[in-house]
């Protein structure tokens, strides 16, 4: 999961929750520097939809320039119009109880 890329994801507007639901979702699956790699069947799974709604949610982000896309054999390859950083993410402790 990319921390930054979710940030990223929940500051975007003018999309309707569906949209916004599942650019979330596939940030959460998002690693930095990689194309995610996926089916409209997960991600109508992630967001609680039928596949069609989730290839329609894809195409409006893809519009809207939160996405680009090309298909593959099996799926389709996804990529985030997020902003790269170069900062590393920042690591959590667990705290001994």
């Amino acid at each position: 999961m990319s921390i930054n890329a979710v940030m990223w994801a929940l500051k975007q507007d003018r999309l309707s929750p569906l949209d916004q639901l599942a650019l979330i979702k596939l940030a959460d699956i998002s690693q930095p520097h990689a194309p995610i790699k996926c089916t409209y069947g997960r991600i109508a799974g992630m967001c609680g939809v039928s596949q069609n709604t989730a290839f329609n949610s894809v195409k409006r982000l893809q519009a809207a320039g939160k996405l680009t896309k090309s298909r593959r054999a099996r799926g389709v390859t996804i990529s985030l119009c997020a902003p790269v950083s170069s900062a590393p993410e920042p690591r959590v402790r667990e705290v001994a109880r």
